[in-house]
């Protein structure tokens, strides 16, 4: 079922599979801004829980047991359960379940909250450590944002601009990600977005000093600002057209070299029994 929120400013559509949004609305123009999922890609938005990208031989080793996991982990295939919602808001929860249990062998809450404030949608993550033991996740968001929906515009009158200049390395993703960065914005603010840039997959950086970047349009100044602030990895991803994915992320691929257990994955959250993770990013939209 899909589940709609609005304010003066934005209209937004999600949906209970994966608690992914399905829509983003700029209601003064009737803009869409998000990826509407097609051949080219057909997600829109998944949620990347309890794992973001790939772990080494596709398995979590758990107490020294080997668990098979998704690339991105599982909640962005499971149907979450709307458990609140008003007009600028709505909540979703995931649980631990026999299929979940399978794969990750920790009892667990897992929200997910859209909310409305002015211009911005604010994307909440809550996790609640349920388990007697402590509790390794991470997560992520995976928006795909627009970016030459309407006749006329080309992938390339698109660019993002970081808050800062930036001096910081491209981590690459083959299968498992470089140990070592490749040095890559070198005193830079701007990425103008081109086929070419994701040629060898994803750009991954774990060293930014900037708490946001936007993602703007050269013909009409259209954009949208994602604000990450706390998250200490960013991803940006396409297909080289139709869209980019800004991702905010609490951890990332197993590395290369990687050999260890759940516990010694990198920028994973650890959780004390009973204890609660609650951490937001924002996308603001103009345009």
């Amino acid at each position: 079922m899909e589940y709609w929120i609005e304010n003066e400013h934005l209209k937004v559509g999600s949906i209970e599979k994966g608690a992914e949004l399905s829509s983003i609305v700029y209601k003064k123009t009737g803009r869409e801004f998000l990826w509407q999922a097609g051949d080219l890609w057909k997600r829109k938005s998944p949620i990347l829980f309890p794992v973001v990208g790939n772990c080494k031989d596709g398995q979590l080793i758990v107490d020294g047991k080997a668990y098979p996991m998704t690339s991105h982990g599982f909640a962005r295939d499971l149907d979450f359960e709307m458990i609140k919602k008003d007009v600028t808001s709505v909540t979703y929860r995931l649980t631990e379940n026999e299929y979940t249990l399978k794969m990750y062998p920790f009892q667990f809450e897992f929200y997910v909250t859209y909310t409305l404030i002015g211009h911005s949608l604010d994307v909440n993550f809550e996790v609640v450590n349920r388990s007697d033991r402590d509790l390794y996740f991470s997560a992520g968001g995976h928006t795909a944002f627009l970016c030459n929906e309407r006749e006329g515009e080309n992938f390339t009158d698109f660019y993002l601009e970081f808050e800062q200049p930036e001096n910081a390395g491209r981590y690459f993703k083959r299968k498992l990600l470089s140990d070592q960065p490749e040095e890559y914005l070198k005193d830079a603010k701007i990425l103008k977005l081109t086929p070419e840039l994701f040629a060898q997959d994803a750009l991954i950086f774990k060293d930014l000093v900037s708490d946001c970047v936007t993602l703007k349009n050269v013909n009409d100044g259209a954009e949208v600002k994602v604000t990450f602030k706390g998250f200490p990895v960013l991803i940006i991803w396409s297909k080289g057209d139709g869209f980019v994915c800004i991702e905010p992320c609490e951890g990332c691929d197993d590395a290369e070299s990687f050999a260890g257990d759940i516990t010694q994955k990198e920028k994973m959250v650890r959780l004390a029994p009973g204890e609660t993770y609650d951490k937001s990013f924002q996308y603001r939209i103009h345009g």
